[in-house]
């Protein structure tokens, strides 16, 4: 899109065409790419302006509901405070740094898949497996947690790694749910600018309040996460459009506009009737 912008569309064609090999037909995605720039200049008005407009609510309303959620799963905060959490749990200074290392490589390693798998197309399945695995994860956590920690049973090996294990599995839900909502070409640079805003401010909030989170509710806090985690799965199930095999240069604008809720928002400029 940058390429269009700056008026260098023979770069543009010939990067299209290299991303998506010689048999793929471009035209139709340059074409696309070049409606979008065109849309996006006669967009006036603010951030704010342009995604309060009838047209684009659904799209404000899924950039501010997902990235909240996602942080409210508790899983950034996870991450940040993993090597502490992991020696309240009772392993030992090192063996809970090892595991932090682990953790984090897991967390780069989702990341990349899902960035792969949004590329291509992927994107509501991950999310909704994202969710499911976030949910399924924390309960088991907190589960083995309370048995280690509760003396239900001797110490054993087993629970340490099955409590690796499990927050790897959520780590992962988490980085494979990361930028997979797909806008229209339009407003995308809006509607990213607005996820990230939530997303990073949100983030901040969660670090700040974690510790406080913790003391009171103890491992307990991680089925509070587990709710929120249901939340974010029910909202992508229901209200996310399923821009499964549309490109990323490709436009969504239609599968939202079919969408069985955020169709209502839709409405014909010429006709004035809602789509």
């Amino acid at each position: 899109m940058s390429m269009i912008k700056l008026g260098r569309f023979d770069d543009a064609k010939q990067l299209l065409q290299r991303l998506h090999g010689s048999n793929h037909d471009v035209y139709k995605l340059f074409k696309d790419l070049l409606a979008a720039n065109e849309a996006s200049k006669s967009a006036k008005g603010s951030e704010k302006q342009i995604m309060s407009r009838q047209q684009n609510r659904p799209y404000r309303a899924m950039a501010i509901a997902l990235p909240l959620f996602q942080q409210l799963t508790g899983m950034n905060v996870i991450v940040i405070f993993a090597p502490y959490l992991f020696q309240v749990i009772g392993f030992p200074e090192s063996a809970a740094l090892t595991y932090t290392a682990i953790v984090g490589g897991v967390n780069v390693a989702a990341t990349i898949i899902g960035i792969i798998s949004a590329s291509q197309g992927y994107r509501r399945i991950f999310f909704i497996a994202g969710g499911v695995q976030i949910c399924v994860g924390q309960i088991m956590s907190g589960i083995l947690i309370w048995i280690k920690l509760g003396g239900v049973t001797g110490h054993s090996d087993v629970y340490d790694y099955l409590i690796i294990a499990t927050t790897c599995i959520c780590v992962a839900g988490f980085a494979c749910d990361d930028m997979l909502l797909l806008y229209p070409l339009e407003v995308r640079s809006c509607g990213q600018q607005l996820s990230s805003k939530v997303h990073w401010n949100f983030s901040g909030f969660m670090t700040l309040v974690f510790p406080s989170m913790f003391y009171l509710f103890k491992f307990y806090v991680l089925y509070l996460f587990a709710f929120f985690g249901v939340i974010m799965s029910f909202l992508s199930y229901y209200f996310m459009p399923d821009t499964n095999q549309i490109l990323v240069e490709e436009d969504a604008s239609e599968v939202w506009k079919q969408h069985w809720y955020w169709r209502r928002y839709f409405v014909d400029l010429n006709s004035d009737l809602m789509v």
